[in-house]
């Protein structure tokens, strides 16, 4: 996996962006505010990101290679940022929680439910009706991502499966033991 993500995080960051240039790429809004330092920097703390990615000098500094400088959760979630602040009709995210331990994969988590909740992330609330409304259509291995969703769809050998929320986690695990076993048995 880690091969993948640096590879996809290769094809978005170039080497001659700094930071700040790299999380506003993509946007499209001719509003700056959108693409302020302060609205990156509060899209990425909600995401959890350090500190130290955070400050004016870091946002400004230009790596030589990013994949050096940042870890791979790093990676992840300065890319999970780039799509919030990109801020889309539609995001789609793969497994976002994934390799996470749960506070971080609640901040994650959170922010999904507030680019939904308030058609955007870190965007001027009082705008907030004049813009239209966000989906984020994610994959999940793991309950605690069950939470967040307006509706779940389970994919099993049969095809697609609407679920009822309340009934989802027991579901998956259901699923996903018997996957298990499937796999043991061959």
């Amino acid at each position: 996996m880690g091969d993948m993500n640096a590879r996809l995080h290769e094809q978005f960051v170039g080497e001659s962006l700094c930071q700040q240039e790299n999380l506003t790429f993509g946007v499209s809004t001719d509003d700056p505010r959108d693409k302020s330092e302060e609205r990156v920097i509060q899209v990425c703390r909600k995401l959890g990101l350090p500190q130290r990615l955070l400050s004016r000098t870091a946002l400004a500094q230009t790596a030589f290679n990013w994949l050096e400088v940042l870890s791979e959760h790093e990676l992840q979630l300065l890319t999970f940022a780039r799509g919030f602040i990109a801020n889309p009709n539609v995001l789609v995210m793969h497994t976002p929680t994934l390799g996470f331990d749960q506070q971080m994969a609640t901040h994650v988590l959170t922010t999904m439910r507030e680019f939904v909740d308030c058609k955007g992330v870190a965007l001027d609330d009082s705008q907030r009706a004049s813009r239209r409304p966000r989906t984020c259509i994610f994959s999940s291995v793991r309950a605690q991502g069950l939470q967040v969703a307006d509706q779940v769809v389970l994919c099993d050998r049969n095809g697609f499966h609407e679920v009822p929320k309340e009934v989802a986690p027991d579901a998956l695990e259901s699923m996903l033991l018997a996957h298990q076993g499937s796999l043991s048995a061959a």
